[in-house]
């Protein structure tokens, strides 16, 4: 598995677009430019640190997601959930 800069720049993209920001409203969030902004879009350049933070904490996504392109552990999270869930359930149907 590698970073790959054009495709974190799309995941990047739909992010704001389903988030319904213009490049423009995205970067003054930032506090970048437009341009960098347009730059990150296309993989033309990458991501400092910092950034990768700001924007995965904008979006509510993991820098996982943003790098990699999936939740590490998601499923496995969700799955453990539904079992304590379940679990609660049949000790409450004991009580």
């Amino acid at each position: 598995m590698y970073y790959n800069q054009k495709e974190s720049g799309k995941r990047i993209k739909e992010l704001r677009n389903n988030m319904g920001l213009t490049q423009e409203q995205l970067a003054n969030q930032l506090n970048i430019s437009v341009s960098n902004i347009g730059k990150v879009e296309t993989g033309y350049s990458g991501v400092s640190i910092d950034l990768l933070i700001e924007i995965a904490l904008l979006f509510g996504v993991s820098t996982d997601y943003i790098l990699l392109g999936k939740e590490l552990g998601t499923a496995r999270l969700k799955d453990q959930i539904n079992s304590v869930i379940e679990q609660l359930n049949e000790l409450k149907k004991e009580l």
